[in-house]
């Protein structure tokens, strides 16, 4: 009996130890953890409830749950970002076809100067691809057939004479273009060519001075055209010094089409450009000849002086600011 009144003594003492136990930790926890996640909850609700308008998903309305806070957009109870941007915006036609409007002009006050612009840059580049064309061609034709001076002569090194021993070909003769011509054709991609003597096929009917001025009948009839692969074409060709010929005095001169002959203006300084043989290499005409459209040169040819300015400063403004330029003053429209 005592041992059981004892079992009994020691059960409640347990027991009596485990609920203290377990207040104690109730106290901590209530006075601990719990508080502290029952504030956070409290905070939170609070910054929800200010924020009330941002709380939602994005499938349903975002509106405000709570009174105005400083965080909130004023929105009536019926408005909702929702249907704030559900909105779509969108131009009228007269707003269309003003802008259309607006595009068109603009376009049509700048296309010709970007079209001018970019014609007038690939005349460039095929006029710097001439210059080296021809340059390699004129070394090749002097490895094989001496110097200018000596391609119009016999094998003798005499100069060619007729039946009675007159000189067939002299100083400025036009037929010294076929005989330079043969020279060098080798060297060059010739698709067709027009000797001087041959009256069938297609000559330069007129050529034209960069002031305007028609050049006479005789300045092109008379000549020799080489028409290349490329659409571009050779034409004329004089020979102006034999015996004389060095890196001095000019040997002679050709012309070099950039669009072809069959293809205008044929004006010089626009699409016709002349070069001209000294005794080691060619080089563009230039500063001896005129390349402005108000000063004709002496020699009646305006712009025939144009092609040593395309090449030196890669560009054509002599057309568009011509008073403003000059080899000793500006050499472009923008300084």
């Amino acid at each position: 009996k005592k041992l059981t009144n004892l079992k009994k003594l020691v059960r409640l003492e347990k027991a009596k130890i485990l609920k203290q136990v377990q207040d104690d930790m109730l106290i901590k926890n209530d006075g601990g953890e719990k508080t502290v996640r029952r504030e956070n909850g409290k905070a939170l609700k609070q910054v929800q409830g200010d924020m009330g308008w941002f709380r939602g998903d994005f499938s349903g309305a975002l509106a405000p749950e709570k009174n105005f806070s400083l965080f909130t957009f004023h929105l009536s109870p019926k408005d909702t970002l929702t249907s704030h941007f559900s909105q779509r915006c969108a131009f009228t036609l007269a707003e269309v076809l003003i802008t259309l409007g607006i595009i068109g002009v603009v376009a049509a006050m700048t296309m010709p100067s970007l079209v001018q612009h970019y014609k007038e840059k690939v005349t460039v580049s095929k006029l710097k691809k001439a210059y080296s064309m021809m340059n390699n061609a004129y070394q090749f034709a002097k490895i094989d057939n001496g110097e200018f001076g000596t391609w119009f002569n016999d094998k003798a090194g005499e100069q060619l004479k007729d039946e009675d021993g007159n000189l067939i070909f002299s100083d400025n003769s036009k037929q010294n273009m076929d005989i330079m011509w043969d020279r060098f054709e080798p060297y060059l991609k010739v698709t067709s060519r027009c000797k001087v003597s041959d009256t069938t096929c297609r000559k330069y009917d007129v050529v034209y001075t960069l002031d305007g001025t028609e050049r006479p009948k005789g300045y092109t009839k008379d000549t020799a055209v080489l028409n290349l692969n490329d659409g571009t074409t050779l034409g004329y060709g004089a020979v102006h010094r034999l015996s004389n010929c060095n890196n001095e005095a000019s040997c002679g001169d050709f012309w070099f089409d950039i669009n072809g002959l069959k293809t205008g203006p044929n004006t010089f300084g626009k699409d016709i450009f002349a070069f001209e043989f000294l005794k080691d290499r060619i080089v563009p005409t230039g500063q001896n000849r005129t390349c402005d459209i108000n000063k004709p040169s002496a020699d009646n040819v305006n712009g025939y002086g144009c092609t040593a300015w395309v090449i030196q400063f890669e560009n054509m403004d002599y057309l568009h600011c011509p008073e403003k330029l000059g080899w000793d003053k500006q050499h472009s429209c923008k300084k």
